[in-house]
C-alpha cells in the first residue's frame, strides 16, 4: 500500500510538474519565451510583480521587442501604464520596436509628460557637465 502511495504520488508530481514554468516571469519576458508565459499564465503568476531591479514583465518584454510576448500580457492584463522604480512605462521602452509601441498605444498605453520632463533634464545636465568639463572640445565641435 505503501508503494501504491508514493507511486501515485510520483506520477501526480511528475503530471503536475511539466506545466510549472521552468524560469520566471522576468527571464521569460527577456527571452520572449512563450512556452514559459503560457505556464506563468496558467500558475496565475503576477503579470504587474517587479524583478530585483524593479522592473515588470511587460517593461522588459517591450524593451526587447518581443511582440507576441507583449500582446498576451495584454490579453492577460497585465497593467499598459505601470511605471518600474524608476518611473519607466513600457511604451517608453518601446520607443526603439514601433510595433510594440503602436500595440502598447492601441491599448490605452500612455507617456507621463513629467518622466519625459525629468529624463530631458537630467540630460540636459550631463550636457552642461561635459560643456564645463572640456569647454576646448566643445568650441572646436561647435565650429
Amino acid at each position: 500500500m505503501k508503494k501504491l502511495v508514493l507511486s501515485l504520488a510520483l506520477v501526480a508530481c511528475l503530471g503536475g510538474c511539466k506545466d510549472k514554468p521552468s524560469m520566471s516571469i522576468h527571464a521569460a519576458a527577456r527571452s520572449g519565451n512563450l512556452q514559459q508565459f503560457e505556464k506563468h499564465f496558467k500558475a496565475g503568476t503576477d503579470l504587474d510583480g517587479l524583478d530585483e531591479d524593479g522592473n515588470s514583465p511587460l517593461v522588459l518584454a517591450a524593451q526587447q521587442g518581443h511582440t507576441k510576448a507583449v500582446g498576451r500580457m495584454i490579453e492577460r492584463g497585465a497593467d499598459v501604464n505601470m511605471k518600474t522604480r524608476d518611473g519607466t512605462t513600457p511604451l517608453f521602452v518601446a520607443a526603439g520596436h514601433p510595433r510594440v509601441a503602436a500595440l502598447l498605444e492601441e491599448n490605452g498605453a500612455r507617456e507621463d509628460p513629467m518622466m519625459l520632463l525629468d529624463r530631458m533634464l537630467k540630460a540636459f545636465d550631463v550636457l552642461f557637465a561635459l560643456l564645463a568639463e572640456y569647454p576646448d572640445d566643445c568650441d572646436k565641435a561647435l565650429a
